[in-house]
């Protein structure tokens, strides 16, 4: 099927339809920070003695404003060395992507919570995940070049972002509410007719994909709507835009 994919360097001018992107969000550069009591600190990396090692400078202006907004929006100023990260490019990103839609929807899938639970007092070393051969870790200071960073996404920010866009938020809601509400038993007709090997894979997949303790609840789901589109029906159970 290779010869029907196109590859585009920017987004089509005028789209009239459905925009998906399955974890794009989880994979845009972050910003990681430290709290100070003197002030917010920009965590570069730099050669140390055994490898390579973080430091601490002075945050530049649009990092420091915007620890300063997440401080307001959770009502307390995070605590004395406090780590997580911003993903500053989001809003471009959301930006560029609202001025290509025309009419229509986009679903964005991915890991993440609403800001008060991305920055939580209990989360004081952020979001930032690393893998490598199917195995996940919190050190992107190893393995250079050959393991995949990645941070969780704060969606209260995919929705302002959303909103200063030109945006609605149309839905937002855990992974197996979206899979149960769009049709999922609809994948689960003939299960008795498969072998028993089929039953077993479809099972794990299923399992996979709802279990709160696999993809079920840490992956999410929001759609994004501009024009007249109307809200997609699998986000009609249960759905979580008012904790964001």
């Amino acid at each position: 099927l290779a010869h029907l994919v196109t590859w585009l360097s920017a987004p089509p001018g005028a789209i009239h339809g459905v925009v998906v992107a399955n974890e794009v969000l989880d994979a845009l550069p972050v910003e990681r920070f430290v709290r100070r009591d003197d002030g917010v600190k920009q965590l570069r990396v730099q050669a140390g003695r055994h490898g390579f090692e973080f430091t601490e400078v002075p945050a530049p202006g649009r990092l420091a404003a915007e620890v300063d907004k997440i401080e307001r929006d959770i009502g307390e100023p995070l605590p004395d060395g406090y780590v997580s990260e911003v993903c500053v490019a989001l809003p471009d990103w959301i930006a560029q992507l609202s001025a290509s839609l025309q009419e229509g929807v986009v679903h964005l899938f991915d890991y993440g919570v609403s800001r008060r639970e991305y920055y939580a007092r209990e989360r004081s070393d952020g979001w930032l995940r690393c893998h490598y051969r199917h195995h996940a870790h919190s050190d992107p200071l190893i393995l250079t070049g050959i393991q995949d960073l990645t941070a969780w996404v704060d969606f209260t920010r995919v929705a302002v972002a959303a909103a200063a866009a030109g945006l609605d938020v149309a839905g937002f809601c855990t992974q197996t509410q979206f899979l149960m509400a769009g049709g999922l038993e609809a994948e689960m007709r003939g299960f008795e007719k498969l072998s028993l090997e089929g039953q077993l894979e479809l099972s794990r997949q299923v399992k996979t994909l709802t279990l709160p303790g696999e993809m079920g609840e840490h992956f999410k789901c929001m759609a994004l709507r501009k024009g007249s589109s109307t809200t997609p029906s699998a986000f009609d159970r249960a759905d979580r835009t008012h904790t964001l």
